[in-house]
């Protein structure tokens, strides 16, 4: 190994390139431009891009998971176990490798539940094939590999092959009494669909089908086969002797018979190439023919099996038959000899490795094979709900393979379909089944089929991207398809495609595609395991090749990703991933890490303050789609052990390859100065008491780790920046400035009432009652304020605001963070007069602008100090006014540059989300919409507003109101698929969303302010707990935001629907109210307790406000009230939505 890694530092340093990415210094230099446009003219000539070392490509692997189960799989445990999988991830993991394709399919069959097609159930391939159904009895292979992706960092994508319907390579006859036939059918790799529906495979052009029995007299005609010669490519002459070897003959191609013959002789003779085996003493006149090994090969190395190179790889036979070509591997072109490996019928896959050659004559093609003709409707239709069902799964990405098990000899003479034929007579007035045409013509349109299909599954599986495999032309992934294009270029104009893997393109001369101004494909290199995984003779020159290679591949501009096949070669094969491994740490020593999302140019160091506040404006506008704040509960309620693994595994590691830029980290700060990080200046919580107490079921504070990590030299915030900074996440601690669950009982207020406040209970906004005892814990010794949390501390108090500083400066000097947030909503209350109902002064909202101004400051003098800036961010109410009432004097902050980002809102919200935007952009600061768990009582209303697609309309609203980004909040489950959806305003228009007038309530508001809603709610409300009163005759009117509305399609398979949901209390059936939606009255309501359900004419739907009434009929119900209103809106193609199952 020592001297692998000397060749590879070699390597490295001949290879190594720097290129530049004029797209990166676009967006780096976007502030400045827009200033210089602004204060005048242009100036000559725009300065060079900066040279940026360019990321080193993504390292992915694909697991073929069959393969896993039928040979490692222990026979005395009988299936392929979640411990064995789990060492497989692992290893992968500590390779280095980023990124995982797992397998959902095999030859139509599907490896995971399905309601839509068919689970694999076994095939006869024994004892293999029993081992792969025993296991998908026991899991679920990719529910399996997301959860174990998540749990080791890595991203999870689903692969299947597009063109791979069934495996010609099976069949089992429908004979009586054939085992195999009764027990697994005709076709135990077939999509029923497929056997329902022949008709829709390729089929062979008319003009070539030839009778049966007139092909088999003319092969009787042609002579007896004498002998058969087969050349090896070993120098070393193989160990083949007659008692090895079987023939068997088959007049069909689909049942074998042993050949009688006894007198058959073997020699082996010297050739060019290598030794030549030669079998005589034969006279056969059967078409077809087989030639196997009676029992396993000799374990030298001699023989090989699928998957590697052939050893032997000439067959032919006397001059009465024509030459045959043969390989054992599946990569072997069809068509460049008679050896069609459709032949391979039940004989050789049964003996497995010890089939040694299958060969046949020239015999009639079949009239079809199990390639679907996507050009059929009803063939999309079906790959598509397989698709949707799929989507259901939360993996990261789906990429499209073109390996597939179906072929035959001649694929070009296929794809003569009946609905191909009507469309191109139909626009070049041709008849491909009688006349002579243009071929091209011909291939371009078969390719439109595949080209329409590809948009329409990357809809299936929005905001997902999905990738697609793009053969080099004339090489034997193309030939297996017959010529038919593969149009990469077309894809990315349709936007089907966000990346392409490269098949059999050599080594810079991959294809240039894209658009000017376009998203930027990623370029995958799929590295076939062929070149690298040689007979054991050759092995060590095959370690030296991919050592020497792998280093190229991580330094050509081009490549976006390197993607290893398949991963069982690998785990198998160890030292190739110690290979990879310190290929990739040697690589990234000199070279910035490459991910999924586009690489940021590395910021020079700032020696001046003019610099750093530059690089700051900057780093300001940096892409934010969604910001993760994280409370931290987690080392002191969710890890079982004191690992970083652990800590980051409960609500971290998932979100690689989300939408996810950044993460706001808080340790704790409940209440005020207690901490999980490693603080001197705080304190840290370290306890572990459980009490007991009925609403104490889970532990209590027994699993806190934050001791055992500190005892480690680490804890959970260096942990949190360590594994940001490994993945190009930004990271920020966030400090809740005034946090008060110490105030809420329960079992655990008393816990984590800190030292600080019972030394000092006067900076309390609640004072100690007279004679009550200094340090107590217990509300009733205190005069308890009327609003927020009666353990709030009293920011009027210079002792206060300098601990709050001091704990912000501590963190800035010992941990390396991209910013600081100081979170002014957790919790609501900072001075005493507004805690007793008074509004903040004027002196007040100086001393805590003159706080914000030291923790500028601060953070400016320590950001000079390592040359790079540490950002200000604030979390405040979404209302000036309400802020001020506070304490909080946010223009002032923002006016005076003390302030980078912003995010508004929490347990409440009072104006619409332009009225935050419009003041952030105002003065040059990003606004995030802070998405907060609704807090309604009622169980209906939290229902709704609860689900994935209540918080995506929340979302779509946020963007189209000008926000910079999604900012989560109380959301922690890391398999969520929103975290790979809210970031994006545009995938969220193909997905089901819920829009509401209010998804969090307004009495809350009351609580922190006095008479909050009524002096600062600026929107409108509709709740439970905020209805509106009906009175027969009289309308009710309520605004309803809409935005992210999907295209409307006349295709019915891709039909959007949408439905109004109205709730009205007292019993009113639907009969008795008129509800208009923007004027237009609707009916044909359907009851769903407690909603009246009425579907809507999407071109009634507006972008923007849409005005909703309802009006009581007189009759029986002389009062009600309207409690609730939402509109749902079904996406394109109806399918299930993405998420864990």
């Amino acid at each position: 190994m020592r001297e692998e890694c000397k060749t590879l530092r070699g390597a490295l340093v001949t290879r190594r390139k720097i290129v530049s990415n004029p797209a990166v210094w676009r967006r780096m230099v976007l502030t400045a431009a827009v200033a210089g446009m602004l204060a005048g003219p242009a100036r000559a000539a725009e300065p060079a891009p900066p040279q940026a070392p360019r990321p080193v490509p993504l390292v992915s692997t694909t697991i073929d998971f069959l393969d896993y189960c039928f040979y490692r799989t222990q026979p005395d445990v009988g299936y392929f176990t979640e411990a064995q999988y789990e060492d497989v991830i692992k290893s992968v993991a500590a390779a280095g490798i980023g990124k995982i394709y797992i397998r959902v399919n095999v030859c139509g069959l599907t490896l995971y539940p399905t309601q839509v097609g068919k689970q694999f159930a076994g095939d006869g391939r024994d004892p293999g094939s029993t081992y792969l159904a025993n296991t998908l009895k026991k899991y679920d292979p990719l529910q399996k590999t997301i959860e174990l992706g998540r749990k080791y960092g890595l991203s999870v994508w689903a692969w299947e092959n597009l063109f791979d319907d069934e495996a010609t390579v099976f069949s089992y006859p429908p004979v009586k009494g054939n085992a195999k036939y009764e027990t697994y059918g005709e076709y135990p790799l077939k999509d029923p669909f497929l056997i329902a529906n022949p008709h829709l495979q390729w089929t062979l052009d008319p003009r070539l089908k030839t009778d049966p029995a007139a092909a088999a007299a003319t092969q009787t005609a042609a002579g007896p086969i004498t002998k058969v010669r087969i050349v090896s490519e070993e120098k070393k002459a193989p160990r083949v002797t007659r008692e090895l070897l079987d023939v068997y003959v088959s007049p069909d191609n689909r049942t074998f018979t042993r050949y009688p013959a006894d007198d058959v002789t073997v020699t082996i003779q010297p050739s060019g190439p290598g030794p030549v085996v030669i079998l005589e003493n034969l006279r056969i006149t059967e078409p077809y023919l087989k030639i196997a090994f009676k029992q396993e090969w000799p374990q030298d190395g001699t023989y090989t099996i699928a998957g590697m190179p052939a050893t032997l790889t000439e067959v032919f036979f006397d001059d009465a038959w024509r030459p045959a070509f043969c390989s054992f591997s599946e990569g072997t072109d069809p068509g460049t000899g008679g050896v069609d490996f459709a032949s391979m019928s039940r004989f050789a896959l049964d003996y497995g490795t010890r089939a040694l050659v299958v060969a046949k004559c020239t015999p009639p093609l079949p009239p079809s094979y199990g390639m679907l003709e996507l050009s059929y409707p009803e063939a999309k239709a079906h790959k598509l709900a397989k698709l949707r069902e799929l989507a259901a799964y939360p993996f990261d990405g789906f990429a499209y393979s073109l390996r597939t098990h179906s072929r035959v000899s001649a694929p070009a003479k296929y794809g003569f379909n009946d609905i191909v034929r009507d469309e191109f007579l139909k626009r070049y007035g041709k008849d491909i089944w009688r006349d002579d045409f243009d071929r091209d013509a011909w291939s371009a349109l078969r390719a439109e089929a595949v080209n329409e299909y590809l948009k329409l599954a990357s809809a299936a599986i929005a905001p997902r991207p999905l990738y697609m495999d793009c053969p080099a032309p004339n090489t034997g992934y193309a030939r297996m398809y017959g010529g038919m294009p593969f149009q990469a270029e077309q894809w990315l104009k349709d936007g089907a495609v966000a990346g392409v893997r490269l098949l059999g393109f050599p080594p810079g001369q991959y294809p240039q595609l894209g658009q000017p101004g376009a998203p930027k494909v990623r370029l995958v290199k799929f590295v076939d395991n062929g070149a690298y995984f040689l007979p054991q003779d050759r092995r060590e020159e095959a370690v030296r090749t991919f050592t020497a290679d792998f280093p190229g591949w991580l330094a050509d501009p081009q490549l976006d990703e390197i993607e290893f096949y398949e991963t069982q070669m690998y785990t198998d094969n160890p030292r190739y991933l110690e290979i990879i491994k310190t290929t990739l740490d040697e690589v990234r020593r000199t070279r910035t890490k490459g991910e999924e999302a586009m690489p940021t140019a590395p910021e020079p160091k700032v020696t001046t303050l003019p610099e750093l506040r530059e690089a700051r404006k900057k780093q300001a506008w940096r892409p934010r789609r969604i910001i993760f704040n994280n409370d931290g509960n987690e080392p002191v309620y969710l890890c079982d052990t004191a690992t970083p693994e652990a800590l980051l595994a409960c609500r971290t590691t998932g979100l690689l390859g989300s939408q996810v830029d950044s993460i706001f980290y808080c340790t704790w700060s409940s209440g005020f100065g207690v901490f999980t990080h490693n603080t001197k200046v705080g304190e840290v919580f370290t306890s572990t008491a459980n009490p007991t107490h009925p609403d104490n079921k889970r532990g209590g504070l027994s699993k806190n780790k934050t001791a055992e990590f500190i005892q480690q030299g680490t804890d959970p915030l260096k942990i949190m920046v360590d594994f940001c900074k490994a993945h190009r996440i930004e990271a920020f601690w966030s400090f809740r400035m005034n946090d008060t669950h110490d105030a809420w009982g329960s079992w655990y207020g008393s816990l984590l009432f800190p030292q600080l406040k019972k030394d000092h209970p006067e900076w309390l906004v609640s004072p100690l009652k007279a004679g009550a005892t200094p340090g107590s814990t217990d509300v009733k010794d205190y005069d308890r304020a009327k609003h927020g949390g009666w353990t709030a501390m009293d920011f009027n108090h210079q002792e206060v605001r300098d601990l709050a500083v001091r704990f912000i400066e501590e963190v800035c000097q010992n941990y390396d963070v991209d910013g600081i947030e100081m979170d002014f909503l957790r919790h609501a209350v900072y001075f005493k007069g507004p805690a007793w109902g008074t509004d903040a002064t004027a002196d007040e909202l100086a001393k805590l602008t003159d706080m914000v101004r030291q923790v500028r400051d601060v953070t400016e003098r320590i950001g000079l100090q390592r040359g790079r800036p540490i950002l200000v961010a604030v979390r405040v109410p979404d209302s000036v006014e309400y802020a001020k009432a506070m304490g909080i004097d946010i223009e002032r902050w923002l006016a005076d540059g003390l302030v980078d980002t912003m995010a508004v809102s929490d347990y409440f919200r009072l104006n619409p989300w332009t009225v935050s935007t419009e003041l952030g952009h105002k003065y040059g600061v990003p606004v995030y919409a802070c998405l907060s768990e609704t807090r309604l009582k009622d169980t209906d209303a939290a229902r709704l507003r609860s689900t994935p697609a209540c918080y995506r309309g929340r979302a779509a609203v946020a963007w189209a109101e000008g926000v910079d980004g999604i900012y989560m909040f109380n959301a922690f489950d890391p398999r969520s698929p929103l975290w790979r959806e809210l970031g994006d305003a545009n995938a969220l228009r193909a997905l089901d969303k819920t829009f509401v007038v209010a998804a969090r309530g307004a009495q809350v508001t009351n609580f922190w302010m006095a008479d909050g809603e009524k002096r600062f709610q600026k929107r409108a409300y509709l709740t439970p707990e905020r209805p509106l009163p009906l009175e027969p005759g009289k309308p009710a009117s309520i605004e309803l935001r809409v935005d992210g509305m999907p295209e409307a399609s006349a295709d019915p398979a891709r039909a959007v629907s949408a439905t109004l949901r109205v709730r009205v209390d007292g019993g009113v059936a639907a009969d008795n109210l008129v509800v208009t939606l923007n004027s237009t009255p609707l009916t044909g309501a359907t009851a769903t307790a407690p909603w009246l359900d009425y579907p809507v004419a999407l071109n009634l739907v507006k972008e923007g406000p849409n005005l909703i009434e309802v009006t009581l009929n007189p009759g029986p119900v002389a009062k009600a009230r309207w409690l609730d209103v939402a509109l749902q809106v079904k996406a394109p193609a109806g399918g299930p939505l993405p998420g864990g199952r």
